[in-house]
């Protein structure tokens, strides 16, 4: 050590010590004892305890590899912090029941839970969500680092309300093997295209198609493609459009997807099942959220992690519509320990713990600059010579051009259950696809009119 400038610091941190001896009255007491407690005090006065000693935050979120990985790295949180973290995970349909019950009644049972898109217009319009804009400039938290596709959906009259947790930007992983073997030498960039490589890929051992039974998720894709949409001009014009020739000729396609070159359960596979599927070698193309269908990169838990490679989602005549359902961090209105809240999601969302996640469990789904274009990295956004970091990009930007505002309706909720019904129907052949959607956009009108936002044609 160099000896000067350490007396140099010694000296200045008796002074300080002085200063607060002086301060507390106990100078006087402390010379006539002969005491000499100075460097004891410096030591104190030079080790300020943790801020948060004590409190436990407590999260809600869907299950995930994250929250394991989490869970490993939390006690050197706890150490530096004194936050301990308290992570409580399930699936997604009791997720969305649990909200309901604590955003509903405020009761304050947790600092964190997940902001759901679907429930993003709800959530904020209800006052359930804690506007974090003045934690952020407070704390001075650079958002010019996160990708703005992911930052919009949470963003509100100027507001923020959730930092992006999993920004879910949809594309395909698909066996570079099985395509090689049949003769096909990329991804099909239209659906015309992919429905005509599917037989010559398809077998009973391995079937073509897999996707999680979200189909208020799903269908999108096909319907804003084929140039259809939920609603006649969301989130102003609400009138459902979910019986047009557009929307009829996409749920055709994708019904005859999963039901000809799909899983015979189809209907019954969520996200877990679609991930299992994949992973377990039995389909060859998994179309799903980055968020998702990235975790076949787990060469712990994917048999095919060495022979996959990842694309965009195919294109149809009115052009490309990638998904973006964003996932985030919100501190609940109720939450009466906000400020350890806050300190957990700036944690959360830091640099050190998504390179901890792109390295530990492939976590491709990242939302921040500094992360997607770090050279370290680079290896780990790299499968079967595609560039996910770059796919993930694009697909994030192209929800700038509006489409996704249908996600973002007050009601959305209610609706997309009504859509997972009338897929249900079409695909084990209880209605036509013409019947189901027929019927769909009845129960929406009603659903809608319900909700305080009567159709206006």
């Amino acid at each position: 050590m160099d000896t000067a400038s350490g007396g140099r610091e010694l000296r200045i941190t008796r002074r300080k010590a002085l200063k607060l001896v002086g301060a507390t009255g106990l100078g006087s007491t402390l010379a006539a004892s002969g005491l000499h407690l100075l460097p004891a005090v410096a030591r104190a006065a030079a080790t300020p305890a943790k801020p948060f000693a004590g409190q436990t935050v407590r999260i809600m979120f869907i299950g995930n590899p994250f929250w394991d990985a989490v869970k490993k790295m939390a006690p050197a949180f706890e150490e530096r912090t004194g936050i301990k973290l308290a992570i409580e995970t399930m699936g997604f349909s009791v997720l969305l029941q649990r909200l309901d019950l604590e955003l509903a009644t405020g009761g304050g049972d947790y600092d964190i839970t997940q902001m759901v898109q679907i429930l993003i217009g709800r959530t904020v319009k209800a006052g359930w969500a804690t506007d974090l804009m003045p934690f952020i400039k407070r704390d001075q938290l650079d958002l010019a680092d996160f990708v703005p596709g992911t930052i919009k959906p949470f963003s509100h009259e100027g507001g923020l309300y959730a930092l992006p947790w999993m920004p879910d930007a949809m594309a395909v992983v698909y066996r570079k093997d099985l395509f090689e073997k049949a003769g096909v030498s990329k991804f099909p960039e239209t659906f015309d295209e992919l429905m005509a490589i599917a037989p010559k890929i398809h077998t009973r051992d391995t079937v073509f198609f897999v996707c999680e039974n979200t189909w208020h998720w799903i269908w999108p894709l096909f319907l804003q493609s084929y140039g259809g949409n939920f609603f006649v001009d969301p989130p102003d014009d609400l009138t459902p459009t979910f019986s047009t020739p557009q929307a009829v000729a996409s749920a055709e396609f994708l019904v005859e997807m999963v039901t000809k070159y799909g899983l015979p359960n189809a209907v019954n596979i969520d996200i877990p099942g679609s991930q299992a599927a994949f992973q377990q070698g039995k389909a060859a193309v998994h179309l799903g959220g980055l968020g998702v269908i990235g975790l076949a990169t787990d060469k712990s838990k994917s048999l095919v992690a060495d022979r996959i490679t990842f694309a965009h989602v195919p294109k149809g005549l009115a052009g490309w519509f990638p998904q973006l359902a964003m996932h985030g961090y919100m501190i609940p209105a109720g939450s009466k320990q906000k400020e350890a809240a806050w300190e957990a999601i700036k944690w959360l969302t830091s640099n050190e713990v998504e390179t901890a996640m792109v390295k530990e469990i492939g976590k491709v789904a990242q939302s921040r600059y500094s992360i997607l274009r770090d050279l370290a990295l680079k290896q780990q956004f790299t499968w079967g010579g595609a560039d996910v970091a770059k796919i993930l990009q694009e697909s994030m930007y192209r929800p700038g051009a509006g489409y996704m505002a249908y996600r973002m309706v007050p009601p959305f909720r209610p609706v997309g259950a009504r859509i997972i019904v009338a897929f249900g129907e079409m695909i084990t052949r209880q209605r036509s696809v013409k019947e189901a959607l027929e019927a769909l956009q009845r129960d929406a009108v009603g659903i809608l009119t319900q909700a305080g936002y009567p159709p206006r044609r």
